[in-house]
């Protein structure tokens, strides 16, 4: 219960210093090097590098 009577003044004292938020989502090959496909590798890179941009 402590914890929650703080995360107002929390708030407010990150409140003015927060100027930017990212959110970003990945994902990885659960296969080895050797038995991934292309198409995996175009699909993760997809993913990784052009969901960021």
């Amino acid at each position: 219960m402590a914890e929650r009577s703080l995360m107002p003044e929390l708030n407010i004292q990150y409140q003015q210093c927060l100027h930017l938020l990212f959110n970003n989502a990945g994902l990885g090959l659960d296969k080895s090097f050797d038995d991934a496909t292309d198409a995996d590798w175009r699909v993760t890179f997809d993913v990784n590098y052009f969901g960021a941009v």
